[in-house]
């Protein structure tokens, strides 16, 4: 414990991998744990909500890393601020497990098969609750035992209440490609392999990470389980239910700021974090979005570029803008592009010609991106 505490001062962390040595405890937490810009706001968002003694939920993405956030704040919890930390998860195909820290006392344990009446046993009522996979109906179900979590990573969208005074929703956003690309690299993938990854997972951190042959059967599972009257709820930040499956495809990330991110204080990043107002709900996989095409008319991706640039992801705006234009051939409709011929002395100024075409035909072959590619 002393050698994981000993890397958990978070206050002086930067953008880059750090190893942790947490896997040696929750052997699903990364050995490489990489440390994104959006990690360190929701660093300062976690320790002002835990000053104020907050509730706090993780929502978001599905596979966006909230789970792991959860784990990493509670071993800062036990081994920094010194506090009494019970963490309980619920993983999937592998049920509860229960770890007690207790830095104080010298006291750890683990219980890799337990129950949610375990933590109703304890004797000493003394500690931070602090929960991963489990949702809302859980706490309804278990209320006398969870409802006074600290942090909850949820699944699933979790409804506020108007008595939920003492709760938070705090977002985790979906991966930018650049972040992907720096795993990617620490990894020693080739830049194709990284690409084809992107191609299928979007900024799902989980599905980019997972084995390439169960890569796009994922994604194809929760692109068959969206109906033709529910599509049009890939791009709220609404509704569905699980049944749906509407939040394994939109991913959800934050407007950006006009500021520079040096210049944020904890008040600007709790109203970005905390106030659903400044969220916006896409599609990032480019194969989900091909193969939802001909559920989306061509102002979906007009409106995803869009969506893109307050995102600042410059990745999203390129697959936004391809399949806009897949789009418009699909349909057959004229396409006007304004271009001009680079010049590098012409900075500022430039002249644009209008070139307009029509598609006669259109193609989607392929079976990953480098195919993709060479069909178009």
């Amino acid at each position: 414990m002393q050698s994981i505490g000993h890397n958990l001062n978070i206050d002086a962390w930067h953008v880059g991998g750090i190893d942790l040595n947490i896997r040696q405890v929750e052997s699903d937490f990364p050995e490489w744990f990489y440390v994104r810009k959006e990690s360190l706001k929701i660093f300062k968002v976690f320790k002002a909500l835990m000053e104020a003694k907050l509730h706090v939920v993780f929502v978001g993405t599905p596979g966006a890393g909230k789970g792991m956030l959860v784990v990493l704040f509670a071993f800062y919890m036990a081994l920094v601020q010194k506090k009494r930390v019970v963490l309980f998860r619920k993983l999937k195909g592998k049920g509860c497990t229960m770890l007690y820290l207790d830095a104080e006392n010298e006291q750890y344990w683990r219980k890799d098969k337990a129950a949610i009446r375990d933590i109703y046993l304890l004797e000493n009522r003394d500690f931070e609750l602090c929960l991963d996979g489990l949702d809302y109906n859980d706490v309804c179900n278990h209320f006398e035992t969870l409802a006074r979590f600290r942090l909850l990573a949820t699944p699933a969208q979790y409804p506020m209440k108007n008595n939920d005074v003492r709760l938070r929703r705090c977002i985790v956003p979906f991966w930018s490609l650049s972040d992907l690309n720096a795993i990617g690299a620490h990894r020693e993938w080739p830049e194709q392999e990284i690409k084809d990854r992107y191609f299928y997972s979007g900024g799902n951190l989980r599905d980019f990470s997972s084995p390439k042959d169960l890569l796009r059967i994922s994604t194809d599972q929760a692109i068959h389980a969206v109906l033709w009257d529910v599509a049009k709820l890939l791009r709220t930040q609404y509704g569905g239910g699980a049944e749906y499956r509407v939040d394994r495809l939109r991913m959800a990330g934050i407007r950006a700021n006009g500021k520079s991110d040096l210049a944020r204080d904890t008040k600007d990043l709790l109203k970005e974090y905390l106030g659903s107002s400044k969220w916006i709900c896409v599609i990032t996989s480019e194969y989900a979005l091909r193969q939802l095409g001909k559920m989306m008319e061509p102002s979906y991706y007009k409106d995803l570029w869009s969506m893109g640039r307050m995102l600042g992801d410059d990745g999203l705006m390129d697959i936004a803008f391809e399949n806009y234009v897949h789009a418009l051939a699909r349909d057959e409709k004229k396409i006007e592009l304004q271009v001009r011929t680079y010049d590098r002395e012409e900075v500022t100024q430039h002249t644009y010609v209008a070139l307009a075409f029509e598609a006669k035909a259109c193609r989607n072959d392929g079976k990953n991106a480098a195919e993709y590619d060479a069909a178009m």
